[in-house]
């Protein structure tokens, strides 16, 4: 699989409440949602969450309970959702159109190759390093 850093960003048509609740099965591992973050209105309304997407097992390592695949932000009208492979990205793409259809639109889709970022930060490094 290869490793790109990718964070898809929708506008969300719908509340945060609903969108979560339409998104909490890929969240979901032996009937607990993986949710933290969680922030309410004056009403108690569901006004912003992060989800974990995440399933049972791992194939490179076994003896690991579960695999994170990737992470959604919620907050008012914005899902982000960050995932570190196009396959992942591909995969999400189409969840999203499956579950939140027309109530998810994809505003932005950043992509961060690994070994640029990687690089990146080493020459920051070595150039504060130098100061």
């Amino acid at each position: 699989m290869a490793i790109e850093l990718a964070t898809l960003t929708y506008e969300l048509g719908v509340p945060v409440a609903e969108a979560v609740e339409r998104l909490a099965p890929l969240a979901s591992l032996r009937g607990d949602v993986h949710l933290d973050d969680d922030a309410r209105d004056a009403d108690g309304a569901l006004v912003a969450a992060t989800l974990t997407w995440i399933r049972a097992g791992n194939r490179t390592h076994k003896d690991w309970d579960n695999t994170t695949l990737g992470t959604f932000r919620l907050d008012g009208s914005r899902l982000v959702v960050e995932v570190n492979s196009a396959r992942r990205r591909r995969r999400i793409e189409r969840e999203i159109a499956k579950r939140l259809g027309a109530a998810a639109t994809l505003v932005d889709t950043t992509i961060t190759d690994l070994d640029e970022a990687l690089e990146r930060r080493r020459n920051a490094r070595s150039a504060k390093a130098a100061d």
